[in-house]
């Protein structure tokens, strides 16, 4: 029996907040709750990120009790909380039988990307008004879209590595792993700039036209990774680097990994914020490359900032709201 519910799909996330998190947190993904593999299947469908994009499956009250279920305690303040890509809870009418069980508990609802992304990608995504009338909190990561829709800007916190398997990679001095999105020019850059001052990059760039493969015989194209061989990727690194979209102020994964694991931090986005969670001298603008070469090659950081920002701290601010 728990006092929170953490509704997500993002399995990496699931693992790091049990690993961190204790006795009083339950991160689930629906489908996960399921033994029977074809309502398993099911309930993914209805879930679905791309099915959503075009249409979207009925009765999705037919999880409710599922969902809720026996996984909170006996006390009547719970907390729950639904990750933004499970917005369909909503029309499933699942926060209001929330409210009728647990009359004093709380209700949490949290963008894990920019508020333009879900508003682009599903047409059927709600207001932020009508999301602020069915929760309690809204909240985001992303600095701007705290100020342009009046939302509360999250407390970070870090993930805990320490479960995360030890898997062999290739040591580097550079390390970069993710879509190329608008990003790639800036990529490409950064890759050049570090070859010419004898830099070893490892870059897994996907979302790329196969033809530069010809060009770039040392970048790996369209090549996935695991977490976990990101993870191990990032420890053997110097350097990670970090292209920001417009507008994206805030902490992303490879921030947090970064600072956590004492690597630089390669960035196009001079970040206040951000910056708070790095020592003096650890990020890295694109115009500063080559004279910071030699550092990148040779310097690592400590943090001691992780045990501020840890999982339970997170918890005891969302406690505070």
């Amino acid at each position: 029996m728990e006092k929170y519910l953490y509704i997500t799909n993002h399995y990496f996330s699931q693992r790091s907040i049990y690993s961190n998190g204790g006795k009083s947190l339950q991160v689930k993904c629906p489908w996960d709750m399921i033994k029977n593999s074809f309502l398993r299947f099911l309930c993914h469908l209805h879930y679905s990120s791309k099915l959503n994009r075009f249409f979207i499956l009925p009765f999705h009250s037919l999880w409710n009790n599922l969902i809720l279920g026996n996984y909170f305690d006996n006390c009547d303040n719970q907390i729950l909380i639904i990750n933004s890509h499970f917005y369909l809870l909503i029309s499933g009418k699942l926060v209001e039988k929330f409210k009728k069980k647990y009359p004093k508990g709380k209700v949490f609802f949290i963008f894990s990307d920019k508020v333009d992304t879900f508003f682009r990608l599903y047409k059927n995504f709600p207001s932020i008004d009508s999301l602020k009338k069915i929760f309690n909190f809204v909240i985001t990561y992303n600095v701007n879209d705290a100020n342009i829709f009046n939302l509360i800007l999250s407390r970070p916190y870090f993930l805990d590595y320490s479960f995360v398997p030890e898997i062999s990679c290739e040591e580097s001095d550079v390390f970069y792993v993710g879509k190329s999105k608008e990003r790639l020019n800036s990529l490409l850059q950064i890759f050049d700039i570090c070859s010419r001052n004898k830099l070893k990059c490892l870059f897994y760039i996907n979302g790329v036209d196969e033809s530069y493969s010809k060009k770039y015989p040392d970048i790996h194209f369209n090549e996935k990774l695991s977490y976990e061989k990101v993870i191990a990727c990032v420890k053997k690194t110097h350097a990670v680097v970090n292209i920001v979209q417009k507008d994206g102020e805030g902490m992303t994964l490879r921030d947090y990994e970064a600072s956590y694991f004492g690597k630089f931090l390669i960035t196009n986005n001079n970040c206040d914020f951000r910056n708070s969670f790095f020592a003096d001298g650890q990020v890295v603008l694109l115009n500063e490359i080559e004279e910071k070469a030699e550092a990148i090659k040779s310097l690592s950081f400590k943090n001691d900032i992780i045990k501020d920002y840890s999982i339970e701290k997170w918890y005891e601010w969302i406690d505070s709201l």
